[in-house]
């Protein structure tokens, strides 16, 4: 069985498998404290991925923001540094 240890964000951050070949016979409860098991979330084994959501019971891909539009708009202060020949802080 694999577990998917989900942070407090409601991150998928690591996966935590039954048999440990580190820790052979020992269950998940005595290798871990209780606070991180409770935390540890039954999962298939190709079902989920790293980095994934957990909400309301279901995982799900975390879909990026798309990235912005590149702009060739400038800004008014930009556009005076251009004249005056300033570097700009925004």
């Amino acid at each position: 069985m694999r577990y998917a240890y989900v942070n407090k964000k409601n991150v998928v951050a690591q996966f935590i498998y039954d048999d440990d070949p580190i820790f052979p016979g020992i269950p998940i409860n005595k290798r871990y404290s209780a606070e991180f098991a409770n935390q540890l979330v039954p999962c298939d084994d190709d079902a989920v991925g790293l980095n994934w959501i957990y909400e309301n019971g279901e995982f799900h891909e975390l879909i990026p923001e798309p990235e912005p539009e590149p702009s060739d708009e400038i800004s008014d202060s930009e556009a005076l540094a251009i004249i005056i020949g300033e570097d700009v802080i925004e």
